[in-house]
């Protein structure tokens, strides 16, 4: 047998036994998520994604916009004194402008927005959703995921989900600061709308006497977790969680969101009700 021979069988071999663990690793996940994870607390999956074909390409711009050409996208401009703060419920929309647009205005203009664009198949391939599904064992729906782009430095504060949720990140760096549903009387909720909390995290954290003045409730309150996600890990956050988002500032961030409905006989946290 020829040395050639040898290293394509060696090549393959080895490419078999990292397919073979990669599987192995991935059972392993899904069985401890399903036992220790859904619901209940939130899981940083270090690596989970960090070999697929986004994480390689969509660093090049032009390959972002060549791979979501023509997505229905929306941007979005904060109503913030600052600018960063990226909830809906405060910013201005623009549904008129195309992905190719809004990646101009992100990447190459390094405007303060953050625009959202409808996952097309070839987008959830790429950015690894399919593992998502294997993980939380179920398929998940397109219709509902998106991929998020945005300025370094955004922010998006306090709030909680309906659903579970699965942030794949796939450029830049974001740092999730996580809070259990049961602490939501400090977390101050809006009237009418129980999901979003009237706290401005950084200013609290950072001192501010006048946040800390409004919101004497949150002193006593510490977060489940602050998980750190660079390009190819994937953060499961559970239904009810509170959690404030933060992309560090060295460089925009591109994240895919893989949202779950929760199943019928699923609670609703009493946090809900008292909107």
């Amino acid at each position: 047998m020829s040395l050639d021979v040898i290293d394509r069988n060696a090549t393959k071999d080895a490419s078999t036994t990292r397919f073979l663990e990669q599987r192995l690793k991935l059972e392993d996940d899904a069985r401890a998520f399903a036992r220790d994870h859904r619901g209940a607390r939130p899981r940083l999956f270090t690596g989970l994604c960090a070999d697929v074909p986004a994480v390689r390409s969509w660093m090049d711009v032009e390959a972002f916009e060549r791979a979501g050409a023509g997505s229905r996208t929306c941007t979005l401009s904060s109503r913030a004194a600052d600018g960063r703060a990226f909830i809906k419920a405060d910013c201005e929309k623009d549904e008129s402008g195309t992905f190719e647009e809004a990646c101009e205005k992100v990447f190459v203009r390094r405007e303060r927005v953050y625009a959202r664009a409808e996952l097309v198949a070839s987008m959830a391939s790429a950015s690894g959703v399919e593992r998502v599904s294997e993980i939380f064992g179920e398929e998940a729906k397109l219709r509902n995921c998106g991929v998020w782009f945005g300025a370094a430095g955004n922010v998006t504060p306090l709030h909680y989900d309906l659903c579970h949720g699965f942030l794949v990140q796939v450029r830049g760096v974001k740092t999730f600061t996580v809070y259990h549903p049961d602490d939501w009387r400090a977390m101050a909720p809006r009237k009418n709308r129980p999901e979003l909390s009237r706290i401005n995290l950084d200013k609290y954290l950072n001192g501010d006497a006048e946040e800390r003045e409004k919101y004497p409730r949150f002193a006593a309150v510490a977060p489940v977790g602050t998980f750190t996600l660079n390009p190819g890990d994937v953060l499961y956050t559970p239904p009810f969680f509170w959690h404030h988002v933060r992309t560090h500032d060295e460089e925009p961030a591109i994240s895919v969101l893989v949202p779950f409905d929760p199943s019928p006989d699923e609670p609703i946290h009493v946090c809900h009700l008292y909107g």
